[in-house]
């Protein structure tokens, strides 16, 4: 098993499912494919899509075409959330496209690949997304979008933008995101544990003033051994402002019991 793991890490890309067990490996947790296609979706991970005999047209960001729009020079057509389709160039000769081969990061929030994957995550089969019919873009390393077009979608000698949407099993990951997307788990949860670690002091620290504050005070302040939390929360409650808000009587009562078991914990550890 040890090798096993070894080897996974030397890999360059993974397939979801890949990802999916070396995500799980690092983390002790059983992660699934349709997991890790949501953390792509959330922003969390890149997916990748290896093309070849394709190409692809520019897409204009979408500032860059509204300054064009605003000065004349382009007219408005189709605007995605980030970019902007050349209108009147959907249908374009092979001279006027950039082959595109190797592997790109897919545009994840193009409408028809964004709706496939979730669609696929909520129990949707393969067969079903094949139904989908809309263009889709990649990117390439330099962070340019393209538009992707494939060599068998033709009219009258001109090329159409591809309307076949790639397989969900042939999407890949880079081995540096998934290393990247694991560390950034490890420091959210050392953040997390640091936090904890926090609270837990503030609470000790008011447990202690708790008990150093029902010291020489009557035994209306203790129920039995233990000091009397609500006698405690009504002084609390009498010193407060009136405008101080959102310190209820039971929320109070909560904190002050967290505290003393926290104290009492320390005490004997």
């Amino acid at each position: 098993m040890a090798i096993k793991n070894r080897l996974m890490r030397r890999k360059k890309w993974y397939t979801l499912e890949d990802a999916a067990k070396r995500i799980g490996t690092e983390t002790g947790e059983e992660v699934s494919s349709k997991d890790v296609a949501q953390f792509a979706l959330e922003g969390g991970i890149d997916l990748y899509v290896s093309l070849t005999y394709a190409y692809g047209k520019r897409l204009v960001p979408k500032e860059l075409a509204q300054a064009s729009i605003h000065s004349g020079s382009l007219e408005p057509w189709r605007m995605s959330a980030d970019y902007f389709e050349d209108p009147g160039k959907e249908r374009v000769s092979i001279d006027e496209l950039t082959s595109l081969d190797g592997l790109y990061r897919l545009g994840i929030n193009t409408p028809a690949i964004r709706g496939a994957l979730l669609s696929w995550i909520q129990g949707c089969s393969q067969e079903e997304i094949d139904d989908w019919d809309d263009s889709w873009s990649v990117f390439d390393h330099e962070g340019d979008a393209w538009m992707v077009y494939e060599c068998g979608d033709t009219i009258y000698g001109q090329m159409l933008p591809s309307y076949t949407l790639p397989k969900i099993n042939s999407l890949t990951l880079l081995r540096e995101d998934i290393e990247h997307f694991i560390s950034s788990l490890e420091e959210e949860q050392a953040s997390y544990e640091t936090q904890e670690g926090e609270i837990l002091r503030a609470l000790e620290a008011m447990g202690l003033l708790v008990d150093a504050y029902i010291k020489g005070r009557g035994p209306d302040y203790r129920h039995g051994g233990n000091p009397k939390i609500s006698r405690i929360v009504d002084d609390m409650l009498d010193a407060k402002p009136e405008d101080v808000t959102k310190m209820s009587e039971r929320k109070l009562k909560d904190i002050v019991s967290d505290a003393l078991k926290a104290w009492e914990a320390k005490k004997r550890s």
